[in-house]
């Protein structure tokens, strides 16, 4: 986090997957997640004409919003678990968007995130093998890490339970280059999706608790930047997601994961994890 008064630096991220990460992302015209139309329906990764379109798209939002950080490719080492077949074809599509963009913005830091698991899973060390072959086409990696939800251990709500290398094992993915939080966050409330067969127990407490871990690792893996999703709860939203289709009843239940992992609650309250944020904020090597 830069702390510069009213000049303050920009982490701009955007994504040419889909919500599932197996694909290229739907078409957005009138309505956004839209079948691609023809001929993009029967392009790939490794169709030249994909990577320009998205070096087009790539280089108006820099120049709109003159980021310091790029990320090019949110949780992009999600295709290498859903569609790993596609993965070779992703990174041709790396390459060409890298050099674009480092040949018109030489001194922007380009990245793409990754997610993490389990640090023992089969996942995790898939994706470490195959990370590699991307490297080249990146400055560093930031990573994606919501670890009540997506690591797989026992009664995830609570910190106290995360693996010893929750967060290090990041550097395995990263080459020896650096490193930032992306994206990451913890509920404040017990989190209950029966279509995804979650039910774990978290508190305000627990928040504050991972948020106190986090910077400690954070400090030592000298993270560029942290990102926290979300600041505040978003229920109003939530509330107000459709429901009329399968496809609409699984997006709400697939933001729920973050509806309550706001610093402020939906009420506007801070919760205690605020007062740790707020101190390493004001931290001066920081």
């Amino acid at each position: 986090l830069e702390k510069t008064g009213s000049d303050k630096k920009v982490y701009l991220a955007i994504n040419s997957l889909n919500l599932d990460r197996n694909g290229l992302a739907p078409y957005w015209a009138a309505n956004d997640n839209s079948p691609l139309p023809e001929p993009w329906a029967s392009r790939s990764f490794s169709d030249p004409e994909v990577a320009q379109a998205y070096i087009n798209y790539a280089l108006d939002l820099i120049d709109r919003f003159n980021p310091t950080w790029f990320n090019y490719g949110i949780e992009a080492n999600e295709l290498i678990l859903n569609k790993p077949e596609a993965f070779d074809g992703y990174v041709t599509f790396a390459s060409a968007v890298y050099q674009a963009i480092r040949a018109a913005h030489p001194d922007l830091k380009i990245l793409i995130s990754s997610t993490l698991k389990h640090p023992d899973s089969q996942e995790s060390m898939t994706v470490i093998n195959t990370m590699p072959a991307i490297l080249p086409y990146v400055d560093m990696i930031g990573i994606s890490t919501y670890p009540y939800v997506f690591y797989g251990h026992p009664n995830a709500g609570n910190p106290a339970n995360l693996p010893q290398d929750w967060l290090s094992q990041a550097q395995l993915l990263a080459g020896g280059k650096p490193l930032a939080l992306a994206e990451t966050g913890w509920p404040a409330q017990d989190l209950i999706i029966p279509a995804f067969s979650i039910d774990t127990e978290s508190t305000a407490d627990f928040q504050k608790s991972y948020t106190e871990m986090l910077f400690e690792e954070a400090q030592n893996l000298n993270l560029e930047f942290i990102v926290w999703y979300s600041a505040v709860d978003f229920d109003a939203l939530w509330n107000a997601l459709p429901t009329d289709s399968d496809a609409s009843l699984y997006i709400k239940a697939l933001a729920h994961i973050w509806r309550d992992t706001g610093l402020w609650g939906e009420d506007l309250k801070a919760r205690p994890a605020l007062s740790v944020w707020d101190s390493w904020y004001q931290t001066p090597h920081l």
